[in-house]
C-alpha cells in the first residue's frame, strides 16, 4: 500500500469514529455561515496548519483548516497536536467577536498526518480580501511603524509596506517584542505567517498577518544608519 495514502484513510477511520456519536459533524465553511447557537455541541475535522500558541496561562491555540476554510481552536482537550495533524474535535462555537468564531474543544483526536502546507507568496490585495486566512504566507516590504497594542500589551505590531505596491498591511508578533522591532524601523524584510481575518484591534479592521516571534523575519536590507538620507522620511510613531 502507498505510505502516501495511509493519512487518507486513517482520516475516513476517523471519520466514522467522529460520527459515531449522535453529533453532528460541520463544514468549517458552514459555521460562519450559519453559526450554531452557543452552548450546541458540534464535530469539526481537519488538519492543523499553526502550531500551539505560546502563553503557558491559556489552553493551547491552533488554527484548523478543512477544505472550505479555517478556523482558531482553543484546546481544552487533553491531547496535544502538531502541525501537519489531521484531527477530530468535538466542542462548541465561541462568537464573541462577531464574524470571527472559534471553535473550543471538549475532545480531540488525531486521526492522521499530512505534510504541513508551504508558505504561499501572498499578492497583498487578494490578502485584504481574505483570500489567504488560515493560510501561511509569505510578504516582503519595509516596516514603516511599530505599536503595542491597545489592551494589556500582549502583542506588538508593525506595519509592511509591501514592495512595489507600498500596500500597508498589519503584522501581529506573538509575543510582544515591541523593543527588537522598533530597531527594524525602515529596514527591508520578508516574513512567514499566517493570514488572520479582521481583528478587532482599533488601528485595523481588515485581515493581518500573525507571526510567532520576530524570528520569522528576515532582513533584506537593514534601515539606514541616518533616517534623513532615505528617499522618503517616515516616523516610527503618529503619537505626538
Amino acid at each position: 500500500m502507498p505510505k502516501c495514502a495511509l493519512p487518507f484513510i486513517a482520516a475516513l477511520l476517523g471519520l466514522a469514529t467522529c460520527q459515531a456519536e449522535d453529533i453532528p459533524l460541520m463544514r468549517i465553511a458552514d459555521i460562519y455561515e450559519n453559526t450554531p447557537p452557543h452552548a450546541s455541541v458540534i464535530q469539526i475535522r481537519g488538519s492543523v496548519v499553526s502550531g500551539a500558541s505560546v502563553r503557558s496561562d491559556r489552553p493551547p491555540r491552533y488554527t484548523v483548516r478543512d477544505d472550505t476554510g479555517g478556523i482558531m481552536l482553543k484546546n481544552f482537550s487533553t491531547t496535544p497536536c502538531e502541525v501537519g495533524d489531521l484531527i477530530c474535535a468535538t466542542g462548541r462555537v465561541s462568537n464573541l467577536n462577531p464574524g470571527t468564531p472559534w471553535f473550543v474543544t471538549r475532545s480531540l483526536a488525531v486521526i492522521g498526518h499530512e505534510d504541513p502546507t508551504k508558505p504561499i507568496p501572498a499578492d497583498p490585495a487578494r490578502l485584504a480580501r481574505g483570500e489567504y486566512n488560515f493560510l501561511p504566507v509569505t510578504l516582503a516590504g519595509v516596516i514603516t511603524e511599530v505599536m503595542s497594542d491597545d489592551v494589556g500589551r500582549e502583542y506588538a505590531w508593525f506595519v509592511l509596506d509591501i514592495l512595489d505596491t507600498k500596500t500597508p498591511i498589519a503584522v501581529r508578533v506573538t509575543p510582544s517584542e515591541l523593543a527588537e522591532l522598533e530597531t527594524l524601523i525602515d529596514a527591508k524584510v520578508s516574513i512567514t505567517g499566517l493570514a488572520s481575518p479582521d481583528h478587532n484591534f482599533r488601528r485595523f479592521s481588515r485581515p493581518y498577518v500573525n507571526i510567532r516571534s520576530v524570528d520569522s523575519i528576515r532582513i533584506l536590507e537593514p534601515p539606514r544608519t541616518d533616517p534623513f538620507s532615505a528617499e522618503e522620511f517616515r516616523f516610527a510613531s503618529t503619537d505626538f
